[in-house]
């Protein structure tokens, strides 16, 4: 079956320096305004990670050397889909270039910095990149999506998937999403015939489980 809407493919990259435990951070003043990591749109004729590659070395000055992807960030819009691949890397070198990008300042921050200011100041981050982050920082997440209110452009429902202990990939739902006010971790968590079944208690935020499995 053809599609009948537009696609926009664009990515974005954690690098990652494991000796310092430091996360390339963009300070973004544009559009999007906050911190987010480096990243940018897919050209014609480049791959996807060839497009990632390049973002981070136009934004930051460093060249990966090698990457991992690590999630989607899937967008369900008015005017079509908006998908985020999303990369890792600890595999770089070169120097950080502050002033590479014209959209923003880039600096190294400690991971553990950018967590927390995830929690206490989350207006410092750009909107909606608390929940990106939470797809790279969790290994076992592999998708969010995110369906669009066409009134107000604001999200109505987010689905998160999630990998199980069988490599098979699960549903969480999310409806009426509003920001968390601290980090999101499993509560509580029993078997089920399908795999593991995570139950989430989220500050802010219905009672929300997995829904189902396949």
């Amino acid at each position: 079956m053809k599609p009948n809407f537009p696609a926009e493919i664009t990515n974005m990259v954690m690098v990652y320096d494991k000796q310092r435990d430091m996360v390339v951070v963009e300070d973004r003043k544009k559009y999007w305004t906050g911190y987010t990591f480096p990243g940018g749109h897919a050209e014609a004729g480049e791959s996807l990670a060839e497009s990632a590659i390049r973002e981070v070395y136009e934004e930051t000055g460093l060249r990966l050397k090698s990457i991992q992807a690590c999630g989607l960030i899937h967008w369900e819009c008015a005017d079509g889909k908006y998908m985020v691949h999303l990369y890792k890397s600890s595999d770089f070198e070169g120097n950080l270039n502050r002033q590479a990008s014209d959209e923003g300042s880039v600096e190294w921050v400690p991971l553990e910095q950018l967590k927390d200011i995830r929690i206490h100041k989350p207006s410092r981050l750009a909107e909606y990149f608390g929940d990106y982050l939470r797809v790279f920082l969790d290994d076992g997440y592999h998708e969010l999506y995110a369906a669009e209110n066409k009134n107000d452009h604001e999200p109505v429902e987010f689905r998160y998937y999630y990998k199980n202990v069988d490599s098979k990939v699960q549903l969480q739902q999310n409806k009426h999403h509003t920001r968390p006010a601290a980090i999101w971790k499993p509560q509580r968590q029993r078997k089920s015939a399908g795999g593991l079944l995570l139950l989430f208690d989220f500050p802010k935020l219905r009672k929300t489980e997995i829904m189902r499995s396949f």
